[in-house]
């Protein structure tokens, strides 16, 4: 869970990065154990270098491996290792991706780096609670897995209840379930949170969702005022 979750941040956060062009998480993910050759992985990515990596965690410690092979050469042009904690996987995500970045001589503005480093939580038992719930909302369809996940964000605010991302997401679950007015609830408790921690990352996350959730609901200004600020 946590190697699927520091994957998808990765690439959400190069996305952000304009001279960078990075498939989506799901798009990738359908190449996982593929057999077939490197060159056609990157034809139908549309990417001229892949990175690939491993991950150890032994209790609170992480140890993370990564390699870019360029998809032209085959070759290796970088690899770097980095050791850090599950309290900290923001830190170790903007450690990743400063190297990544430096190694292709691309340089990102302050305002873009802070949500490299972003944490959400340092209560690393809420943060895997998290993401639990997170990999539970990959089966929506499934109305179980949305009362799962609802149970593990509720689990997670209950460890911290600071934690901006689980109150989002808790209500993006009753969104799915078309509670719209519990999903409000949620999202205006974790914009008032982000709001007073001055949570940059979070609150575009929240208004973000508000939008989607004012668009369902068809609320379409208040929909366009949240994304116009997300």
């Amino acid at each position: 869970i946590l190697c699927h979750s520091i994957s998808d941040n990765m690439i959400e956060d190069l996305k952000k990065v304009s001279p960078i062009r990075s498939p989506s998480f799901n798009t990738v993910q359908k190449f996982k154990n593929s057999k077939l050759p490197l060159s056609e992985i990157a034809r139908r990515l549309n990417v001229d270098n892949i990175v690939s990596g491993s991950m150890l965690k032994v209790g609170n410690k992480l140890k993370v491996s990564m390699e870019m092979v360029s998809t032209h050469s085959g070759e290796v042009c970088w690899a770097d290792v980095w050791e850090g904690s599950t309290k900290y996987t923001g830190t170790l995500n903007g450690q990743m991706i400063s190297s990544i970045l430096d190694n292709m001589d691309i340089e990102i503005p302050e305002h873009i780096k802070r949500y490299f480093t972003y944490e959400m939580t340092e209560n690393a038992e809420a943060n895997e609670i998290y993401l639990k719930g997170k990999q539970s909302l990959e089966y929506i369809q499934n109305h179980d897995k949305l009362n799962e996940a609802e149970g593990y964000f509720i689990n997670a605010i209950k460890l911290d209840a600071q934690f901006v991302e689980a109150y989002a997401y808790l209500g993006m679950v009753y969104w799915w379930m078309a509670q719209y007015q519990k999903a409000e609830n949620q999202l205006e408790s974790a914009l008032v949170l982000a709001k007073e921690s001055f949570n940059e990352p979070g609150l575009a996350t929240v208004y973000n969702f508000l939008g989607i959730l004012y668009k369902r609901w068809k609320k379409y200004p208040k929909a366009i005022r949240n994304f116009e600020k997300s």
